[in-house]
Parts: C-alpha cells; structure tokens; sequence
C-alpha cells in the first residue's frame, strides 16, 4: 500500500512540475514524464486486477485490490499531462537535436525521435481502450468468465512503446551532454531489470503474489 501511496504522490509531483514549467528543458519534459509513465503503468495494472477482484473473485488476502473510482480519477488526474507532455518533449529534444547542427547526431536521432512521436500517439489510444473495456466490466456483469489479456495486452504495448520512446531520448540527451538528472537516473535504473519491472505489472494485474511474500 506504501508503494501505491508512493506512486499517487511522485504522480502529482510530476503533473506539479510541468504545470509551474511549460518552457521546461527536454531532460526536464523527460523526469517529469517518466514518473508519471510509471504512475499510469501502475493504475493501469491495478485497474485490471480491481475489475478482476469485482468479476472473478479472489481470496480477500489478495494484495492488489484496490478502489477502482480512485483509480480511475488518478487516471484522469494523470493521463492527458502526461500525453500533453511528451509530446511537448520528443518535440523539445527534435528541436535541440537540429539546434546543435551536428550531421551525424541529426540523421541518427529525427528518425527514431519522428518514429517514437507516431507510436505514442497510437498507444494514447491504447490505453484508453483499457479503460473502456474495464469500465464495460465494471458497470456490465457477463454472463461468462471475462477475458483480462486483451486489455494487459494493450497495458504491455504502452509499456514497451514508451520505454523504447524514453530509451531513444535519453539516449539523444546524453549525445548532446545534458548533465543527468533524477529521471535520467532513474530510468537507467530501471533498464537493467525491465523485464522484472514488466512482471511485476503482469503479477498485479492477474493477482500473482511473490513467493517470498
């Protein structure tokens, strides 16, 4: 629960900071954004296994239960920020990487930077269709067992387009020497166990609980 409180509050921080900096850097578009990836990855999981818990019902010990018109209202705190803004920052560092006039850092990052801008923008779509069919779930009892992988399957498209997104531009920060910062930081954290992170989303989502646990 300390976790979930955690991600609430890193969510409003980070929705805080581009509110007060809407001529924010691109490494700054980048924490800000980063954090709130993570808080909507968090939702999303939680969403599906609250509507799981509500359709198919599981032990009262599970751990992933949650209060789905919370979640949906952080949702809808956090998501259309984090869709505004980046945007605004695979927009922000384009425009540093034509700024430094360099040839070879502009033909390696416009293509992969253009390309990241399309898939997010079809994800933004995705998740959206998450939140339709788990709110169809919610306010429909079916007739028969729901089926929870389609919407996990677009929760885990969003993942992977937005880490690949997130990859290509801090990648694109650290050639044109922005000093690291939090998110940076962060994030390269979070490479090295990406796929645990993956799983742990997985876990939530379809009410699996850590043997050590």
């Amino acid at each position: 629960m300390r976790l979930f409180a955690l991600c609430v509050t890193t969510a409003i921080v980070a929705v805080g900071f581009t509110q007060k900096s809407p001529n924010s850097t691109a490494a700054g578009y980048f924490d800000a954004t980063f954090i709130l990836q993570d808080a909507l990855m968090e939702y999303g999981a939680y969403s599906i296994a609250t509507v799981r818990n509500l359709t198919t019902p599981t032990p009262s010990s599970d751990p992933h239960r949650r209060n789905y018109t919370t979640l949906t209202n952080l949702i809808n705190f956090a998501k259309p920020q984090y869709d505004e803004d980046v945007q605004r920052g695979l927009e922000k560092i384009l425009r540093d990487v034509f700024a430094s006039k360099n040839t070879s850092v502009i033909d390696e990052f416009t293509p992969l930077i253009y390309d990241s801008l399309v898939l997010i923008g079809y994800v933004k779509i995705d998740y959206q269709e998450i939140l339709d069919i788990l709110h169809d779930l919610y306010v429909k009892p079916q007739s028969a067992k729901p089926d929870f992988i389609i919407p996990f399957a677009l929760l885990s498209t969003f993942y992977r387009v937005n880490d690949e997104a997130f990859t290509r531009w801090a990648k694109a920060l650290e050639t044109l020497g922005t000093p690291t910062s939090e998110g940076l930081d962060r994030f390269r954290a979070r490479e090295k166990v990406s796929e645990k992170v993956y799983k742990k989303y997985h876990d939530i989502a379809f009410g699996i609980v850590p043997e050590d646990k």
